[in-house]
């Protein structure tokens, strides 16, 4: 599960979302990944994928009762999300080395390469792959930064002020 907090600074007085763990939207993503795991087949080839979903969800009555191209839109639409959530370094990594692990998780960052009043936060996810006979390969944003919080957690980093002024006014499980 994941959280949605939401913040209010005390300089700027901006309300902001942060959110963090897992959330649904990245779900088709962890059963992509734990298909390679499991299997450690290339699922970034479009028929080996296309197999794998249509195993997957043989026994789904919502995915059993749609006519064949539906299936196949259904089927496209998924591929699609999960092939641009890699970038081309990481799939080149799925498709040559044995995937043992991974997390994956959706964290807050600033755009610190903007100026001060057009920074925000994204919320992103942070993905660390763990590939046998490798050193772990850990998800970068090169113009982002990680969104701090203080050790209580109740005060988290101002994207416009980038120092931890926005005091937690809420907190919600998010799916």
């Amino acid at each position: 599960m994941g959280s949605r907090v939401t913040a209010n600074c005390s300089i700027c007085n901006n309300s902001y979302v942060y959110y963090f763990g897992k959330i649904k939207e990245l779900e088709p993503i962890r059963i992509f990944l734990n298909a390679c795991i499991k299997d450690q087949k290339d699922y970034l080839s479009k028929n080996k994928f296309t197999e794998f979903i249509n195993n997957s969800l043989k026994n789904d009555p919502n995915f059993t009762n749609l006519d064949d191209e539906k299936k196949q839109a259904h089927i496209n639409d998924i591929f699609e999300y999960v092939n641009q959530f890699f970038n081309d370094e990481e799939k080149e990594l799925l498709r040559k080395n044995i995937l043992l692990n991974y997390e994956l998780e959706i964290y807050p960052y600033i755009t610190i390469e903007k100026v001060k009043e057009e920074r925000n936060i994204v919320n992103l996810p942070i993905m660390n792959l763990k590939f046998l006979g490798k050193e772990p390969y850990n998800r970068k944003y090169n113009t982002m930064a990680y969104v701090s919080f203080s050790d209580d957690q109740k005060l988290l980093t101002c994207p416009k002020d980038l120092d931890l002024t926005s005091l937690v006014t809420g907190e919600e499980e998010y799916k």
